[in-house]
C-alpha cells in the first residue's frame, strides 16, 4: 500500500486549524506597523462596534485611529502564520467579533478557509526535505488530518496493484 500527500491541501489544513484555534480561544499575534497607515471603509455596524471591541482588536496587533464617519485608519496588523496580513483583514476580525448568528459564523469558516488556501504552500512547489518532514509532523497534529477545510483529500492511498494498473503494468 502507497500514500500520496497533497501538500497544498495539508499545509492549508494546518494553516486553518491554527487559525481557527487562534481565533477561538483568543491567542493573540505579533503585530507589523505600517509605514504608511492605510484606510478601510467599514459597514455603520462595524464603525458602531469597534470601540467597545477595541481592547480585543489591539489583542490581535491592530492599531487604528477613526478616519471620518465610516473609514479606520489602520496603523498596524498583526503577523499569522509568519505573514502581515493585508489591512482589509480588519473587517473580519470585527464581524468575528460582533458574530452571533450560524450564518455569519459560516461566512467566518469560509474566508478564514480561504485565508489559509492562498498562504499554503502550491501543489507543483518544490520543497526541501526539511520542509517536508515539518509538514508530515504538522499533520500529525491536526483534528483532522484527512481532508483540507474545502473537503479535498489530504491523504490518498492505493494498493500496490491500482498503482500498477495507473501504469499499465497490469490489466
Amino acid at each position: 500500500m502507497k500514500s500520496l500527500i497533497d501538500q497544498h491541501a495539508a499545509h492549508e489544513a494546518f494553516r486553518f486549524e491554527n487559525l481557527m484555534d487562534r481565533f477561538a480561544n483568543a491567542k493573540g499575534y505579533p503585530a507589523q506597523t505600517l509605514l504608511i497607515p492605510q484606510p478601510v471603509d467599514l459597514s455603520k455596524k462595524q464603525m458602531g462596534s469597534i470601540e467597545t471591541i477595541k481592547n480585543q482588536l489591539l489583542t490581535y496587533g491592530f492599531e487604528w485611529d477613526i478616519f471620518g464617519e465610516d473609514a479606520i485608519l489602520v496603523r498596524s496588523v498583526p503577523i499569522i502564520l509568519g505573514e502581515p496580513q493585508q489591512t482589509e483583514i480588519i473587517r473580519l476580525f470585527i464581524d468575528y467579533f460582533l458574530m452571533d448568528d450560524s450564518e455569519l459564523k459560516r461566512k467566518q469558516t469560509a474566508q478564514i478557509a480561504m485565508m489559509s488556501c492562498k498562504g499554503a504552500v502550491k501543489g507543483n512547489q518544490k520543497m526541501s526535505e526539511n520542509e517536508i518532514h515539518v509538514l508530515l509532523e504538522d499533520l500529525v497534529t491536526l483534528n483532522n488530518p484527512f481532508t483540507c477545510p474545502h473537503g479535498r483529500p489530504i491523504i490518498l492511498r492505493l494498493k500496490q496493484y491500482e498503482l500498477e494498473k495507473l501504469f499499465k503494468r497490469v490489466i
